[in-house]
């Protein structure tokens, strides 16, 4: 509000220091921040190797909103693509930053023209998420 990013880093640097409850929530919240974010950089890149799957998207992706290279997120979100919710995730973000690891074309194929749902339908939505997995798949196959 004020333009002040002081306070937010503080904030983030607290709750990313502690590294306990849902880390990923804060991570995901970086995003505004941008290059601003830079100072807490040596707290996000450790989170790129953790256990939690989701940790390990939101630290690729918040490592790409600071840097604004996609070479330490690209490695990490490639891994984790796959018919799962965080690899649904994991598919955008690469879908966003606009790079397709050649090794992930045959997973890409097959989130693209599986003929069975891969993924399991979400309580309160009326689309189905195999829909934007197959979408988000196709759209890294395609050169735009």
């Amino acid at each position: 509000m004020t333009g002040d990013t002081a306070p937010a880093l503080r904030t983030f640097e607290e709750l990313l220091s502690a590294a306990q409850g849902p880390t990923h929530w804060h991570l995901g919240r970086l995003q505004p921040l941008g290059s601003a974010a830079a100072p807490l950089l040596s707290l996000v890149e450790p989170m790129l190797t953790a256990r939690y799957e989701w940790t390990r998207a939101t630290a690729a992706e918040a490592h790409y909103w600071i840097t604004g290279s996609p070479d330490g997120a690209v490695p990490v979100l490639a891994e984790l693509v796959g018919p799962s919710p965080v690899g649904l995730h994991a598919l955008k973000a690469l879908a966003v930053i606009g790079r397709t690891p050649e090794e992930l074309r045959p997973t890409l194929r097959a989130c693209a023209f599986s003929p069975r749902r891969l993924l399991s339908a979400t309580p309160f939505s009326e689309d189905h998420e195999d829909e934007e997995l197959r979408a988000a798949a196709w759209s890294l196959l395609t050169p735009s």
